[in-house]
């Protein structure tokens, strides 16, 4: 009975369409779409990029509604995996090692997000910064400035 739900647990994830399986695959079949996850994802983070940066927005393509669709279940998927696995080795090794076992899983922490946030701060985010500072709301706005920065007066 154990092993048989060990692999039955196995053969579920193993069709789970947002892990690069043998679900991503036959999706991707499917939808007669190659590479859909790597497409979705550039194409999700393109949007999220021109939503909050104002970076140029991304090319309409037949598969833009899959793609944004697919692109944030997959975005979403790996911060929440990332946070169950990160929250089960913060007890762990909090609980082991103290503070130094925290620091550690706050390093991997960080590494792996790196992988999920990649192409959400490229180079629009700079230019956005330098080209809009009043985009930004920062607390130490000189005396008389309105919520953005902008004088009042105006």
């Amino acid at each position: 009975f154990f092993a048989l739900t060990i692999c039955g647990g196995r053969s579920l994830l193993n069709f789970n369409p947002l892990l690069r399986l043998d679900g991503y695959y036959l999706l991707s079949d499917w939808l007669s779409i190659p590479n859909l996850r790597t497409r979705s994802l550039d194409y999700w983070m393109g949007h999220m990029r021109w939503f909050l940066w104002g970076a140029e927005r991304p090319p309409s393509v037949p598969e833009r509604r899959i793609f944004l669709v697919y692109g944030f279940m997959c975005w979403v998927f790996a911060i929440v995996f990332l946070d169950v696995i990160f929250l089960q080795f913060a007890g762990y090794f909090g609980g082991q090692f103290g503070i130094t076992g925290l620091i550690l899983v706050s390093m991997l922490l960080a590494y792996a997000l790196r992988r999920v946030f990649k192409g959400f701060f490229s180079s629009e985010f700079a230019a956005m910064l330098k080209s809009r500072p009043n985009r930004l709301v920062t607390p130490n706005r000189p005396s008389g400035a309105g919520r953005f920065g902008q004088s009042q007066a105006e």
